[in-house]
């Protein structure tokens, strides 16, 4: 039974994926599989197809798979059953909702669209998990350990190959667009899976199953799953109870809380931490796929907390105060932010020193005020695309937004939204939007302007982060001198820009990293405010070494 049964699965969900990827192909603007690289196509099929085969070779005679069974209870074998099955349904939603967005790659085709809706609400990355549901129920379904194995290195291979790049890809192509949709959706427990040590594991297992000669194939299973696939250990979300947090304007956030994650090993002497806060709308959890061995931050050397910043619906926001929920929240600034990481490090990890603050956006103007507030605390700070203080085209950009929000807060309608949407569309400057958005995107566009929303939770949030960057500046403990600022600065210092951002501009950055006589990072192409990873494998290549220094 079991066979027929996973040869209809196979066929349903192969049907399903061919014709609406034909329907995209159809469509035009497909790309080849070879676009993405000969290492990516090569690790591909070194995967995809023993995976196929094996699972063909199950459904033609599953005694060609006799060697590697794994005499699994029946009631597993039927719960994969389940789970192979849910996972038609799951393909053909996804890909409904993609429509002629589906691709053949990781790479974002000219004239795609954000997809917003179906799955998409929801969870990220929605194919690839019921792909990975589809294979793992039937390599239960087949009582194979080798089909569990590959599907195990599918598994792998999305995570920290496939989805860390197609990432990338959505972020230089919709910018701040994919970062609010990141913060609203959640993504399922396997993509934020990390490695363990592997002496740990084989601790853990022989302690639980008697020693190395007890070790059976289900056994060795586990420790392939494990190895392979992690766990959530250190990338989990932590939340610090911090009492009372005093702000600058002399209110209180009753029942203060940060959210904070951490990734990678601390060294003996601790020399090794960096602290990365989140930019605006952000949540340190879509930090994380900026960190690993390829990324912005080598985490097999360093040891990052990324901490949420207040406002962002993760740490004390006006969405998630039950004392102060609201328009009762206090009004919060940047200093605010900086002083109550602080306080984290210190009194909650236990961490007097850092090696490097780095951030992106709002998170480089924490990065600006760690190194003025705290002069000696961190060795380096790397603000990105940030300011020491915003420039009066910054101060009308984010005042605007603000109105857009007041605007939904009075009236609960989403025409507001649609409005905001379009003036973050317009942010990426012209030369940009002309390249990545041709003509035949304007129905998409236009589409994606009409589904936008907001909720009063998250006007408020947003709205409490906009006056913390409007209000920011680093010299106003020093009667608006920036001389005076800088001279506080011990760390040495990298500042990041794009010279045609339309949303920080470099100006007030530059200015600041010559009165520190600092090096810069420049990134002079039409990206606007992602320039930085319109080139980011130099980008990447210059904070590691950076670091490293």
């Amino acid at each position: 039974m079991s066979r027929w049964l996973a040869l209809t699965i196979l066929v349903a969900a192969s049907g399903v994926s061919a014709f609406f990827r034909r329907r995209a192909r159809l469509a035009g603007n497909a790309i080849e599989r070879w676009q993405e690289g000969s290492l990516a196509v090569v690790a591909r099929a070194a995967i995809g197809l023993p995976l196929w085969l094996s699972v063909v070779a199950y459904v033609v005679n599953p005694k060609w798979l006799g060697w590697s069974a794994l005499s699994l209870p029946t009631w597993l074998r039927w719960t994969g059953t389940v789970l192979a099955i849910l996972a038609v349904p799951g393909v053909f939603w996804t890909l409904r909702a993609l429509g002629t967005n589906v691709s053949e790659t990781f790479l974002t085709k000219p004239g795609q669209t954000l997809v917003t809706d179906g799955p998409y609400r929801w969870i990220r990355h929605p194919l690839y998990t019921t792909a990975v549901g589809l294979f793992l129920g039937l390599g239960l379904m087949a009582d194979s350990w080798f089909i569990l194995l590959f599907a195990i290195l599918a598994l792998a291979l999305v995570r920290w190959v496939v989805i860390p790049l197609e990432e990338r890809e959505l972020l230089a192509k919709f910018g701040d667009e994919y970062r609010r949709m990141r913060s609203r959706v959640s993504s399922p427990a396997w993509q934020r899976l990390e490695t363990v040590p592997l002496d740990k594991l084989q601790r853990q297992l022989f302690s639980t199953f008697g020693g190395p000669t007890m070790l059976r194939p289900l056994t060795v299973f586990v420790i392939l799953l494990v190895l392979v696939s992690g766990n959530l250990t250190g990338q989990d979300l932590q939340v610090a109870e911090l009492g009372e947090c005093c702000l600058e304007s002399g209110e209180v956030i009753q029942e203060c809380r940060l959210g904070y994650r951490t990734v990678g090993t601390i060294a003996a002497d601790s020399d090794n931490v960096v602290l990365f806060p989140t930019w605006f709308g952000g949540t340190s959890e879509q930090i994380l796929g900026l960190l690993g061995p390829d990324g912005m931050i080598d985490t097999s050397e360093f040891f990052v907390v990324v901490v949420d910043a207040f406002g962002n619906g993760v740490s004390s926001s006006p969405s998630n105060s039950a004392a102060q929920s609201g328009a009762a929240f206090p009004r919060i600034t940047i200093r605010d932010m900086v002083r109550n990481q602080h306080r984290l490090l210190r009194e909650r990890l236990g961490i007097n020193h850092l090696e490097a603050v780095v951030g992106i956006s709002m998170g480089g103007m924490q990065a600006f005020e760690w190194a003025v507030s705290y002069p000696g605390f961190a060795e380096k700070i790397i603000p990105i695309v940030g300011s020491p203080r915003l420039a009066v085209y910054d101060i009308v950009l984010w005042e605007t937004d603000l109105r857009i929000l007041e605007w939904f807060l009075a009236c609960r309608c989403q025409p507001p939204a649609a409005v905001r949407r379009g003036m973050y569309f317009l942010m990426g400057g012209p030369d940009y939007r002309s390249r990545v958005s041709p003509r035949d995107s304007l129905p998409g566009a236009r589409a994606s302007l009409e589904a936008a929303s907001l909720t009063e939770d998250r006007a408020h949030d947003l709205g409490a982060q906009l006056h913390a960057m409007i209000d920011h500046d680093v010299s106003t403990p020093f009667d608006g001198s920036l001389d005076r600022a800088a001279s506080r600065v011990q760390a040495e210092v990298l500042v990041v820009v794009g010279l045609v951002d339309h949303v920080v501009t470099p100006t007030p950055a530059l200015e600041f990293a010559r009165l520190l006589d600092a090096p810069t990072l420049e990134f002079g192409n039409d990206c606007g405010h992602q320039a930085p990873w319109c080139e980011v494998g130099s980008f990447n290549s210059s904070v590691r070494d950076f670091l490293r220094r």
